[in-house]
């Protein structure tokens, strides 16, 4: 009973928001009459009780009753290992983007396979994707006329996502990417696109670029087909249909040729009725696409649709397939530095991006003045780091950063001891005429301006501000100067190590800094990364900051602890470094030949990347990020040289800049730069999303909505329904109600 009552409650959760259920028995048979009719017909609510009565599982029926809902089955047979599959389908930069945007459901099966469920506006029945090399499906999608045994079942599931009564409605894109990507699993040929379904198109879209190929692409498809030997024979007089020939196909009498297969039966569909003619199959039909992805692209769909993008100028899934990731370089650092990131990174599940460039930042802030680099004879760097990670508030980014700079902080500590002892003693002598004592540190928690450059007179070396939100940051520029502004000058003067003067009352009471060094680093929100771009982007102070996108894992906390030899080797280096350099001051780094013609290279790498990119956001954003590869170098070389002192006997530290340093350097602003290339791209879209709205004077939501929706429909901007959803603070499901409302000319 108690299972009939659970199935029931579900039941009515599930028939409230339009998706058609069925009681199953306990093997996921239906608990019903054969000729039911609740695959294509919903179940009334007053029913409910009465159907579920005695059942043992739920099921869901897919397609047109249930607003288009679908799934996409991962399973096996013969103890096949699904989960890897899964897994590495799931790793798909597309993919992951696709179900996190729109929180898709992913369900764990009671034979261990996996569903991934979704709605979509296409509606057709259930289609194989993939199978074992014995045949059996590996993945295969459930629609019109199939149904899903799913939670709150026994063996079931919800691994993550949203509730099954809030599934998202997907874009067509979005499902052909899922689709395209699970077929590229298989391990046995699959057939395309099957004739006989009933569901082939009388015109394509030519809005997609598959699309206009399948509806123009004719000649070039019965190119390729002749290229591999297919042969036109004739044209039916009846009906106009073309007749081919398949290669190979031997024959006698030349006047009566057989054919293998005909063009045109259906709207620009080859059709095939032979056996021998692989990777084609008999009884099949295929468009002009099917024949350029199999034929010339030997199945592989994603370099059809990307060849077919730059035949037609017509991009998709911009934001999901052309954003790429790539990783923080380790590899740029010593071994054992290498070692106590991957550690941190498995006991605590801390982000190795996140660390390797908060390294880069600490190291920086270490050697501050202490070290620089002239580049010619005009060009002297120390190497000034400003460190943005973009992040949601309370993730656990705190934690990765305390790995890296929880060290220094402690060397802060005991240098602010030794401080306060030394003033006290100070105070205590009547008439003292010795030298104030000074607070000698590493990092500064906040202050003002005139704070600031303070404690760099104090610390002519420099120092680093790790601000825990740089929103405020921005937001308290010039609070501090009574309104007259400076603030933004005074740090874009840091950042290139300027000197700094202030005459306070008389030439007597003058603060001057000869050379300054400000380390900044921060996070802020990606919500609100935008106003800043917007308010700050005449001096460019956005683009000085290297970026680092954080999103947090899903993880599962353990009382596990690092290796502590992992702990205290970095403890001691760190010290190490710091105890080092304190006996160095304006000491000067030369390239050797070497260097100077890797770091030309690298400059030019950077140069014509500037020069071609069409978008000025990302060229104005290189003209800042090249600044870096002289400090970043510097930063490398001295990491390298101090760790071979301290692990390898090296004697002194050499002042010569290696080749191998440049190249290092200039890895880790490539990822850098591709960090700035996904933040921006999506910026873009905010601002773009801004201005039609702007311009369709829409003040509520729902029409804030609509006019995203029609600039979508139009091409106009390359977004999705949940961009917008995001983007105007409703739900995904409402904007999907009113995609709908517009499509019918229904009002909601």
């Amino acid at each position: 009973m108690l299972i009939s009552f659970i199935m029931i409650s579900a039941a009515y959760e599930y028939l409230s928001e339009e998706l058609s259920v069925l009681p199953l028995k306990a093997d996921k048979s239906p608990a019903l009459p054969v000729g039911h009719n609740l695959l294509y017909e919903r179940a009334k609510e007053s029913d409910i009780e009465q159907l579920f009565m005695g059942s043992k599982k739920i099921g869901i029926a897919c397609g047109n009753v249930s607003n288009g809902f679908e799934c996409i089955d991962f399973d096996a047979h013969d103890g096949e290992d699904i989960r890897t599959i899964f897994n590495d389908y799931m790793k798909d930069d597309g993919i992951f983007t696709i179900v996190e945007t729109n929180n898709l459901p992913i369900i764990k099966t009671m034979g261990g396979g996996y569903h991934l469920y979704y709605k979509s506006n296409i509606i057709e029945g259930s289609r194989k994707l993939a199978r074992w090399t014995n045949g059996n499906t590996m993945i295969e999608t459930r629609g019109e006329g199939a149904y899903v045994a799913t939670i709150p079942s026994e063996g079931y599931t919800l691994l993550k996502g949203s509730e099954l009564i809030k599934i998202a409605t997907i874009t067509d894109e979005e499902r052909d990417y899922l689709l395209s990507v699970a077929e590229n699993f298989t391990q046995q040929k699959i057939t395309p696109i099957d004739s006989g379904s009933g569901k082939w198109q009388s015109k394509f879209d030519t809005s997609t670029a598959w699309g206009k190929f399948n509806e123009t692409g004719e000649d070039e498809a019965k190119d390729i087909l002749n290229s591999i030997g297919w042969e036109f024979v004739r044209t039916r007089k009846h009906d106009n249909v073309e007749m081919w020939l398949r290669p190979g196909k031997e024959y006698k009498n030349t006047n009566s040729k057989p054919v293998s297969a005909t063009y045109g039966k259906l709207h620009n569909m080859f059709y095939l009725f032979t056996d021998n003619a692989e990777p084609l199959q008999s009884r099949v039909g295929y468009t002009h696409f099917d024949i350029l992805m199999l034929l010339k692209f030997d199945g592989d769909k994603i370099a059809a649709i990307k060849y077919l993008e730059k035949k037609y100028n017509i991009i998709h899934y911009k934001s999901v397939v052309n954003k790429k990731t790539i990783d923080f370089p380790l590899t740029v650092f010593p071994d054992k530095i290498i070692s106590y990131i991957k550690e941190q990174n498995k006991v605590g599940n801390f982000d190795v991006n996140l660390m390797g460039s908060t390294f880069i930042w600490l190291a920086s802030s270490l050697i501050g003045n202490r070290f620089s680099t002239f580049v010619n004879d005009t060009w002297n760097v120390s190497p000034v780091t400003w460190l943005m990670i973009i992040a949601e508030r309370g993730s656990t980014k705190t934690h990765a950063i305390n790995a890296i700079i929880s060290p220094a902080k402690k060397i802060d500590s005991a240098s602010r001891k030794d401080f306060e002892k030394e003033l006290k003693d100070y105070k205590a002598i009547q008439d003292n005429k010795s030298k104030h004592p000074v607070w000698k540190q590493i990092f500064l928690e906040d202050g003002t301006r005139e704070g600031f450059t303070k404690a760099m007179i104090n610390n002519s070396q420099g120092l680093g501000l790790m601000k825990d939100e740089l929103t405020g940051w921005v937001s308290d520029m010039d609070r501090h100067s009574s309104g007259k502004g400076g603030d933004e000058a005074f740090w874009l003067s840091s950042f290139n190590n300027s000197s700094y003067t202030k005459n306070i009352k008389s030439e007597d009471d003058v603060t001057h800094v000869i050379r300054m060094f400000l380390n900044l680093a921060g996070s802020i929100q990606p919500g609100v990364i935008n106003d800043m771009v917007k308010n700050h982007s005449v001096n460019g102070l956005f683009d000085r900051f290297l970026l680092v996108p954080y999103k947090e894992k899903e993880f599962v906390f353990s009382m596990k602890k690092a290796d502590i030899s992992y702990f205290k080797w970095y403890n001691d280096f760190i010290k190490f470094i710091h105890s080092s350099l304190s006996a160095f001051s304006d000491l000067s780094f030369n390239f050797d030949e070497s260097a100077s013609n890797e770091f030309a290279r690298c400059y030019n790498v950077f140069l014509q990347t500037k020069y071609k990119d069409s978008d000025p956001a990302i060229s104005a954003y290189i003209a800042k990020i090249i600044t870096y590869l002289p400090r970043l170098t510097l930063v490398i070389e001295i990491i390298d040289q101090i760790y071979n002192v301290y692990e390898n006997d090296q004697e002194y530290l050499e002042t010569t800049i290696r080749k191998n340093s440049v190249t290092k350097a200039f890895d880790v602003l490539l990822y850098f730069l591709n960090n700035a290339r996904n933040v921006l791209f999506d910026l873009g879209e905010v601002a773009d999303m801004n201005d039609i709205i702007k311009a369709s004077g829409s003040i509520k939501k729902a029409d804030k909505v609509k006019a995203l929706l029609a600039a979508m429909e139009t091409k106009e901007i390359n977004i999705k329904q949940a961009d917008i959803a995001r983007f105007v603070g409703i739900s995904k499901q409402r904007v999907s109600t009113i995609f709908k409302s517009l499509s019918t000319g229904v009002k909601k």
